[in-house]
């Protein structure tokens, strides 16, 4: 049996959604996902998997002033805590190259027989930290010249399984489009984070799209 910690947003779920389904056909459906509660919705949508757990993205905080591994947990992620510590996993896989400290508690409360991450960087955790409440686990390294989120994961996955396997991002709900896409056409999706980006960024790589003879539909607000 297998578990996933990913809780990471909805897109990097998206990203990572072929990888945990090939992981499901190897463990024979036994596979397990930790993720965030706002990406149930996608996480019900790959195929394969047998549990989905859903906790909180940044409310599990570790306590950096003690010396054995040690956390504060909100109220609705403790059952959470305690099913991960209950079920015996053959292997538990974090997969992130950038660790936050919520990371590190879920792999510290799960128990397996195999530990495994890759993680290069710390968001919401110092180095230090990092490296003191993942030791023992099986660190991989990766290159950092790998630099696309789906190639690296693709090497850890792989590394772990001793094979090759499909990462291709798919989803059920995309299993019997509805309609036929536009032949050279590319959506891009202008809102939440993505209007930081200054307008005249996007209006040169819509003119890039266009050059290259594509045509760009725009989705968002106004």
């Amino acid at each position: 049996s297998c578990l996933v910690i990913k809780n990471d947003g909805i897109g990097d779920l998206i990203l990572a959604s072929g990888l945990l389904s090939s992981l499901a056909q190897h463990f024979d459906g036994a596979l397990d996902l930790v993720t965030c509660v706002e990406n149930k919705q996608i996480a019900e949508q790959i195929s394969g998997i047998r549990r989905t757990y859903f906790v909180t993205r940044d409310g599990l905080r570790l306590d950096r002033h003690s010396e054995k591994p040690s956390w504060r947990v909100p109220r609705e992620d403790l059952a959470i805590l305690d099913a991960l510590r209950n079920d015996r996993y053959d292997v538990a896989i974090c997969l992130r190259r950038f660790i936050r400290q919520n990371s590190l508690i879920l792999m510290q409360a799960v128990s397996a027989r195999d530990k495994v991450c890759a993680w290069q960087f710390t968001t919401s955790a110092s180095f230090q930290t990092a490296e003191h409440f993942s030791a023992g686990w099986r660190r991989i390294a990766i290159p950092q010249t790998i630099v696309h989120e789906l190639d690296f994961n693709k090497m850890l996955v792989e590394t772990v399984l001793q094979q090759s396997c499909d990462a291709r991002p798919r989803l059920r709900c995309t299993d019997r489009p509805a309609s036929i896409p536009e032949p050279q056409s590319v959506g891009l999706v202008i809102g939440g984070s993505a209007h930081l980006w200054p307008p005249k960024h996007w209006v040169w790589l819509l003119q890039q799209l266009q050059h290259a003879g594509w045509k760009p539909i725009l989705f968002g607000g106004k």
